[in-house]
C-alpha cells in the first residue's frame, strides 16, 4: 500500500497457547520492548497491539494479536485470519516449560485444532500457494516427502527455558529431541525462550 510518497507493509502475528505459558510476556515484548513480570488470571478473548518501523520510504507495522488460554478460545482466530492477510500472518505458539512433560502433548492438539480452523476458513488453493511459496525460500533444504508442512509460517517457543535447568536433565533428554523432530516434520520454526536470559529476549 502507497500513503503519499511512503510504502505502508502491514503483516499479522497471532500469538497462541496454553494457559500460564507466557504469551502476555512475549505479547508485552514485542508491543512495549519489555516483558511484563506480573502475574494475572489469563488474557481474556484477544488481545491487541503493535509494532512499527519506519525509514525514508518504508513504514513498516506488524499487528500483534494474543489469544486466551483455552483451546476452544482458538475459533476467535476467525475474526483475524482471512483469505486476504492469511499469506501475511505468522503464528506463535507458546509452550512453558515450567510445566515440560505436558508440552508435546499440547503442542500436537494445537497445531491439530489450527489446521482444521485454517481449513474451515482459508480457500484451498491459497493455502497451497502459501505452502509452495515456503519451501522454494528453502531450495537448498532436501526435505523427505513424508514432511507435512504446516499451512502458515509458525513459530514454535519454548517458554521459560531457564527452567529446564532446575529439572533433572536425565528425565528430559526426550524433550527437546521430540520438539526438533516434529518441528522438522511439520515446516515449524523452533526458538528456546527466556524473559530471564538476555541472550533469548535480544534473538
Amino acid at each position: 500500500m502507497l500513503i503519499g510518497n511512503m510504502e505502508e507493509v502491514s503483516k499479522n502475528l497471532i500469538i497462541v497457547g496454553p494457559k500460564s505459558s507466557g504469551k502476555s510476556s512475549i505479547f508485552s515484548l514485542l508491543t512495549t520492548g519489555s516483558p511484563n513480570t506480573y502475574y494475572d488470571n489469563g488474557t481474556c478473548g484477544i488481545n491487541f497491539g503493535f509494532m512499527r518501523t519506519q525509514n525514508s520510504v518504508q513504514k513498516k507495522v506488524m499487528n500483534v494479536y494474543e489469544i486466551g488460554s483455552e483451546l476452544e478460545n482458538l475459533s476467535l482466530i476467525k475474526t483475524i485470519l482471512n483469505n486476504d492477510n492469511f499469506e501475511s500472518t505468522f503464528l506463535f505458539l507458546v509452550l512453558d516449560f515450567e510445566n515440560p512433560y505436558k508440552q508435546l502433548s499440547y503442542l500436537l492438539k494445537y497445531i491439530s485444532n489450527l489446521q482444521k480452523i485454517i481449513n474451515e476458513i482459508i480457500d484451498v488453493n491459497i493455502v497451497e500457494n502459501n505452502i509452495k511459496n515456503r519451501i522454494m525460500l528453502y531450495p537448498s533444504n532436501k526435505r523427505p516427502d513424508s514432511v507435512n508442512v504446516f499451512p502458515i509460517e509458525t513459530f514454535v517457543i519454548g517458554n521459560k527455558y531457564d527452567a529446564l535447568e532446575t529439572i533433572d536433565i536425565e528425565k528430559l533428554k526426550w524433550l527437546c529431541p521430540s520438539l526438533r523432530y516434529f518441528c522438522f516434520v511439520n515446516a515449524l520454526n523452533l526458538i528456546f525462550y527466556s524473559s530471564k536470559k538476555k541472550e533469548t529476549i535480544n534473538s
